[in-house]
């Protein structure tokens, strides 16, 4: 017998961690919501598969909401830099 294992995650990270950062909906559509006590002072970098850089965003606040309905359905790469954290993942966009 084969066991199966599904994840049905969305990307939202715990946040009972002090250093976490959620992002989500993940796959998102229009907007892209940051949220996290240390989010403040955080550069947000997205990139395509092959690498080039579509947003760069400096946050300045605890929950920061941005619009990506410019982006094209797809895989896109996350990373969120400042001096206490260095979080990296997938990111989901579709635009149908």
């Amino acid at each position: 017998n084969e066991v199966f294992t599904l994840d049905f995650s969305t990307s939202i990270n715990n946040l009972s961690n002090n250093n976490s950062i959620a992002l989500y909906p993940n796959p998102a559509k229009d907007v892209l919501v940051l949220e996290g006590k240390d989010l403040a002072g955080t550069t947000l970098t997205l990139t395509t598969i092959s690498g080039q850089v579509v947003l760069t965003k400096n946050l300045t606040s605890t929950k920061e909401t941005l619009t990506i309905s410019n982006l094209s359905s797809g895989v896109y790469f996350y990373e969120l830099n400042n001096k206490t954290i260095q979080q990296k993942g997938k990111l989901m966009v579709v635009t149908r």
